[in-house]
């Protein structure tokens, strides 16, 4: 499958979103709505059929989770220091970049394109990155985020137990704590559930492309161009070179090779503006949102290609 067979239907889904919201035909709302519809019953129900069907013995690697996790906590390092040092911003919108710089939207772009490639890979790769993410780098971020910005006066203690309660409420690590509960018990699903499960999990890839797309309108370019390099090009250019060069390191199959890259590759979590949002930086995060998501069709474009040639070689 070519470059172009892999990413025009995943931009071209992204641009009908774009679009239709853009004219009027759908609102913010409805946006809103269908990403709720994503996070909460299409992609749970995607895990939950393929997590309870991997096999568990070949499913989690431990080069992969050193991969990913250890380019996730490189590219977080990267964001603050560099944001502190070259930039002078304060450790509020340092931390605010570091938090662009190292998470990936691994379940809204990251599943769509990777399993255009690797079908099989797919599940396997998702399950550990969104382990490394919801268990190492988001409650790590937000501490972050928290500790630079405390206004309540909360103690570590109580910013940490806080990120944990929120943790454990997320709909997808809901779905992978069923799905590892009924592969670990051996139980069949009822036909009649299976099905439905399948029915559902096939909205989620064209829904959760048409909320990125629908969720860039609107958006506009922020005046401090210096952050949004900065994050854009630790996100697309520094995550994906440091993952591979640890891959030399940590050596993976070909194929998770690849879906490592890949998903350390994604632009930045569809919920950057809002939380940025909640720390007066949401016009910044929005921005930056728009520029990395479109600039990654060509970095990940780049990134396919070289991957054809070293298979073709």
């Amino acid at each position: 499958m070519s470059v172009f067979e892999i990413l025009a239907p995943i931009i071209l889904m992204i641009t009908v979103g774009y679009f239709t919201v853009s004219i009027g035909a759908f609102s913010k709302n409805f946006v809103t709505e269908c990403s709720k519809f994503v996070m909460y019953v299409a992609l749970p129900a995607l895990i939950v059929i393929n997590v309870s069907t991997i096999d568990l013995s070949q499913a989690i690697s431990l080069n992969y989770l050193l991969v990913y996790g250890s380019t996730g906590l490189a590219a977080m390092a990267f964001g603050f220091v560099a944001s502190r040092a070259l930039l002078n911003n304060n450790h509020q919108r340092s931390a605010m970049n570091s938090l662009g710089c190292a998470l990936s939207n691994s379940a809204f772009v990251g599943i769509p394109v990777v399993i255009q490639v690797f079908e099989d890979t797919t599940a396997q790769a998702f399950v550990m990155c969104f382990l490394i993410e919801n268990i190492l780098l988001i409650p790590l971020a937000f501490m972050i985020i928290e500790v630079t910005n405390n206004r309540t006066g909360q103690s570590k203690k109580q910013i940490y137990l806080k990120s944990v309660s929120k943790l454990i409420k997320n709909p997808l690590i809901i779905a992978v704590t069923i799905g590892l509960a009924i592969n670990i018990s051996g139980l069949v699903l009822p036909g009649v559930i299976d099905v439905t499960l399948v029915m559902v999990s096939k909205a989620s890839m064209a829904l959760a492309l048409f909320v990125i797309g629908g969720s860039l309108v609107g958006a506009k370019l922020h005046a401090n161009i210096s952050r949004s390099i900065l994050v854009c090009g630790t996100k697309l250019v520094f995550c994906p070179i440091i993952a591979l060069l640890l891959t030399m390191i940590f050596p993976l199959e070909k194929e998770l090779q690849m879906a490592v890259v890949l998903f350390s590759a994604m632009p930045m979590l569809s919920i950057y503006p809002v939380i940025g949002g909640q720390y007066d930086d949401g016009v910044f995060c929005s921005s930056t949102l728009l520029i990395t998501t479109v600039l990654s069709g060509v970095t990940l474009s780049v990134i396919l290609y070289a991957n054809q040639l070293a298979m073709s070689v």
